[in-house]
């Protein structure tokens, strides 16, 4: 009965359920205390605000411990193969790493290494886990880059806040793009064969000039860039960064996070 005890508490997914349960009672305690406040009636659109309010903190907090229990092993290394020339070394030191995922805020403490023979330091963790060195994470760098990619940067970081109850500044929201732009190359956006032929047939039937469309695809089979205005007529309310932006949202699809930042 002891053993069978013992294995019990070692139970990682246990020990998670214990940590969720209490997150609950946390985040229900907080409900309480400001929809049940005396004599308030809140309306459905407070509640639910209430809700958007308070949910990030909670599932933030979830995530960390999901992470610390699926992870309990690497979060605890003392030991780690330098990954330049695999020599084996010993724990420096805890570094914490704040980090804001689309769940919410989580902090985690996890071991760093240092390899004197490369004068090189690594944390396993980061590359298991592909954590950003950025604070925002690659779930929240690809939301805020398909948003940059259709809206101006100034009213960008509004309606990312707007849309998701995560606040990014602009300048986060810019460089975030132009890391992602400069990665991007023609191989990468350029659509096939059988896209360049089912896109000229939809513009050859809706209202757009054909000769456009004819000359686009030739540049691009070519990949070549786009003819300039001077060459072709384009419609005044396609913008000269539109392929820029159609570009980095089209890469941050299938970016390899370790490219991002």
């Amino acid at each position: 009965m002891g053993l069978a005890a013992g294995i019990l508490e070692q139970d990682p997914t246990g020990e998670f359920r214990h940590m969720i349960h209490d997150e609950v009672d946390k985040w229900v305690d907080q409900i309480i205390d400001e929809a049940f406040e005396n004599g308030k009636e809140p309306t459905v659109m407070e509640l639910s605000q209430l809700f958007s309010k308070t949910k990030q903190k909670f599932f933030g907090a979830c995530f960390q411990a999901l992470i610390e229990q699926k992870y309990a092993g690497l979060l605890e290394q003392e030991f780690a193969p330098c990954p330049q020339c695999g020599k084996q070394c010993k724990k420096r030191r805890g570094n914490l790493k704040r980090m804001v995922t689309m769940q919410g805020p989580s902090v985690l403490k996890r071991p760093w290494f240092y390899c004197v023979d490369c004068s090189y330091g690594f944390s396993p963790l980061d590359k298991t886990l592909e954590i950003s060195r950025k604070k925002y994470q690659f779930d929240v760098q690809k939301k805020s880059t398909r948003t940059a990619a259709e809206v101006p940067f100034s009213s960008g970081s509004k309606l990312f806040a707007d849309l998701t109850e995560h606040t990014v500044s602009d300048h986060f929201m810019h460089d975030t793009f132009e890391d992602v732009g400069a990665y991007a190359s023609l191989e990468d956006v350029m659509p096939t064969q059988a896209e360049i032929a089912k896109r000229c047939q939809w513009v050859s039937e809706s209202s757009w000039p054909t000769a456009f469309c004819r000359m686009a695809s030739a540049s691009v089979a070519a990949t070549l860039p786009l003819p300039s205005t001077s060459q072709t007529q384009r419609p005044q309310s396609i913008e000269p960064t539109a392929a820029c932006s159609v570009a980095s949202a089209s890469v941050a699809d299938g970016l390899p996070p370790s490219e991002i930042g």
